[in-house]
């Protein structure tokens, strides 16, 4: 079997859907049906599934068998695959299916297979969290993130496994807090050792985590802002911006330092900043003059534009730069005409290219433009003909918009 066809055939096999049954014109023997799951034709392939789902705990004994002694790693995933499926008749395999997590070509269906059949086996699986044996930590651990809110008994092993050497292990630890959520909040110190970690996707994980269960700790919104200040470590910087980003307006304190990545010269750096600055609503008001120059940083305009609007009417200053935009397709201009909407009667500078962009073929462009003029209000009087022409349009919606925003602008 090809690796692509085993890839797409495992992913079939460990999906729960309804058995199919075998075929009506032919009765095999579980052995034979086992035989089949090295088949490559998929519809071959699921019907073998199927009767081997629908023979339940007839079929277990053999499906151990296959799953310790096949020469076929892609056997012996779709064998801990349909065991999985089978449920809780299966639980005799659970010792095999452990065994298999230290299996490089298995250890993946045998974790999912684990959590699938819904039997006991957090026990087993938080002692095999400190396993010798690479893979069979890295898979016993991300069983436990599978699982819909792994349990507090789970919590120092997967503390412990944040900070596993392999950061395979870290990840799947971490994702497993996130679904314990505020039960997971000891692990916090743990946590913010893994965002000086140089790997980029368990350190990113670890910072949104961080935000998610520590936004109202302040010594984890602390941690945060003095990683952003630790110039020498470009990674641990950007991990600790996507915790703020996390945390938002209650992190506004670290706005200057924030500020200061976005002169950074690493262009993830600048990213995350402006990131970080949008959360921050009004309280970054500080940063629209570097936010308007990076108006023209391909890397970091798109954050910048979605930052500026978050700011507000504070952020009027930026309004022409962002009005050049519009016609830019590689930041879109519906991320300009809703930044323009937040920063609403700071816009007043956009009124004329809105009346042009109200006589646009696009009904969305249209609609667009009459509500960034609501927004802007009585700044936006240049307008009133333009929308008093539009009362006729057959639009309903339009039609309500323009006299929203009408009355918005005369509004006194």
């Amino acid at each position: 079997m090809t690796r692509a066809v085993a890839v797409l055939s495992l992913a079939a096999a460990v999906t729960p859907c309804v058995a199919a049954p075998a075929s009506p014109t032919e009765t095999r023997t579980v052995r034979q049906w086992i035989q089949r799951l090295a088949s490559a034709d998929m519809q071959e392939l699921e019907e073998a599934r199927g009767a081997l789902v629908n023979a339940g705990a007839a079929a277990v004994p053999a499906l151990i068998e296959t799953l310790k002694r096949d020469l076929s790693g892609d056997v012996r995933s779709q064998a801990a695959a349909v065991l999985g499926r089978i449920g809780s008749p299966a639980t005799a395999a659970v010792p095999t299916l452990l065994e298999a997590l230290s299996d490089p070509e298995v250890g993946l269906a045998a974790s999912v297979a684990l959590v699938t059949m819904k039997a006991d086996v957090v026990p087993a699986l938080i002692e095999t969290s400190s396993s010798p044996r690479e893979n069979a930590r890295t898979f016993a651990v991300h069983a436990l993130s599978l699982m819909e809110a792994p349990p507090l008994s789970a919590l120092p092993a997967l503390t412990r496994a944040v900070g596993d050497p392999s950061s395979r292990v870290g990840y799947f630890a971490v994702a497993a807090l996130a679904r314990m959520g505020p039960a997971a909040r000891p692990a916090l110190p743990a946590l913010m050792e893994a965002l000086k970690r140089d790997d980029a996707s368990l350190g990113w994980r670890a910072a949104e985590v961080l935000g998610q269960i520590g936004a109202d700790d302040p010594l984890v919104i602390k941690g945060l802002t003095e990683g952003v200040r630790q110039r020498a470590n470009p990674s641990l910087r950007i991990h600790a911006s996507v915790g703020l980003r996390k945390v938002g307006v209650a992190a506004k304190a670290a706005v200057p330092d924030l500020i200061a990545g976005l002169s950074d010269a690493d262009g993830t750096v600048r990213q995350v900043s402006a990131e970080a600055l949008a959360a921050m609503g009004p309280e970054a008001r500080a940063a629209v003059p570097r936010l308007t120059a990076l108006l023209t940083d391909v890397r970091v305009r798109t954050p910048a534009v979605d930052a500026l609007g978050g700011i507000g009417p504070a952020a009027g200053s930026a309004t022409p730069r962002l009005v050049a935009l519009l016609d830019d397709p590689e930041v879109g201009s519906d991320n300009v005409l809703d930044a323009l909407r937040r920063i609403g009667p700071g816009a007043a500078a956009a009124t004329p290219a809105m009346v042009k962009r109200l006589q646009g073929p696009e009904r969305w462009m249209r609609m667009k433009a009459c509500e960034v003029l609501t927004a802007i209000g009585p700044g936006a009087a240049a307008a009133l003909p333009a929308l008093q022409e539009h009362l006729q349009d057959p639009s309903f919606a339009f039609r309500d918009c323009a006299l929203k925003a009408i009355a918005k602008i005369q509004a006194r």
